[in-house]
């Protein structure tokens, strides 16, 4: 689990990490982003805070293929149910440290590579605000040769 702010972040697959009544608020926010027309399985992260709820839901197409996946589409859910929906715009979400947002077992990407690549970058200390944002995290990259 990825603990950033005050919130925690895990892959779609690794809910079980989580407490349960965070468990049950996750099941009850896929539900309604089913019921919404949204298909679960292409759900990818989850993210909540010391409270089940809100419950973030996000899509992200990369998540196995790049280093620091984008988010494509999230959505927030209520306790009381109620939903919105914010698709990325020109400057989106990235996930960094993804290797700590699955199990153990994970097999979708190497694990090591990511773990690699994390130890890399965080020899710099880059802003933790400013780094989930694609076009901060492109030029800093470039800054650091990385």
């Amino acid at each position: 689990m990825k603990t950033v702010g005050g919130h925690h972040y895990v892959h779609i697959s690794a809910v079980k990490q989580l407490g349960t009544e965070h468990q049950h608020a996750v099941r009850c926010a896929v539900k309604i982003a089913r019921e919404r027309g949204f298909d679960a399985p292409d759900i990818v992260s989850v993210k909540t805070g010391s409270d089940p709820y809100p419950v973030g839901l996000s899509w992200v197409d990369d998540f196995d293929k790049t280093p620091e996946p984008v988010t494509v589409q999230s959505m927030k859910v209520e306790a009381d149910g109620t939903s919105a929906v914010r698709v990325s715009g020109e400057n989106p979400q990235i996930y960094h440290g993804k290797e700590l947002m699955v199990d153990a077992g994970y097999t979708g990407f190497d694990r090591t590579d990511a773990m690699q690549r994390r130890a890399l970058y965080m020899r710099w200390a880059p802003d933790p605000l400013r780094m989930g944002r694609l076009d901060w995290w492109v030029a800093w990259c470039k800054e650091h040769e990385i």
